[in-house]
């Protein structure tokens, strides 16, 4: 199966997640109406969301086109979702586009500051050779999480790399 059909069938696979939970059981047999709870969950966040575990799941098998394609659609159902935005820019940084994934964890950081948010924003600025605004991302991350390991080696990164061109 091409890389094309494979995420064109599991982009149609999650739009269907919410519908599962519409279908009738034996408790409901002759309803056709499905209850209130169940139509409420195909709202489009549920549907957002479902795109982001989708985005996740490509993400960790290293489809990363078809995980950008899934982020993509949980961003136009909800255009402020924070893991969508964050998984995109993400993605971003990983295929080499670091000036779009700087410019997107920018915003993110600024609209909804998260730990994460910064310690991802921190990192693009130190792989862009920005070490003290780097270093300055990476502290506010641990502002928002002290325990935020990953902010933690990251913040090392940028110090030693400060202290090499200081050198």
């Amino acid at each position: 199966m091409s890389q094309h059909t494979t995420l064109t069938f599991m982009l149609a696979c999650a739009s269907l997640l919410p519908a599962c939970g519409s279908l009738s059981g034996p408790a409901s047999q002759g309803s056709h109406v499905a209850p209130a709870q169940a139509r409420a969950d195909d709202s489009p966040a549920t549907r957002a969301a479902a795109y982001c575990k989708l985005g996740k799941r490509m993400q960790e098998l290293g489809d990363l086109r078809a995980a950008l394609a899934a982020y993509g659609v949980a961003l136009q159902l909800l255009p402020d979702l924070p893991d969508a935005r964050n998984g995109a820019a993400v993605l971003h940084a990983q295929l080499g586009q670091l000036e779009t994934a700087r410019g997107m964890l920018q915003a993110l950081s600024s609209e909804a500051p998260s730990a994460r948010s910064y310690n991802n924003l921190g990192y693009v600025l130190y792989l862009q050779g920005e070490y003290a605004q780097a270093a300055a991302a990476l502290r506010q991350s641990l502002q928002l999480d002290n325990g935020q390991q990953p902010a933690r080696v990251n913040l090392g990164l940028a110090i030693a790399a400060l202290a090499r061109s200081v050198a």
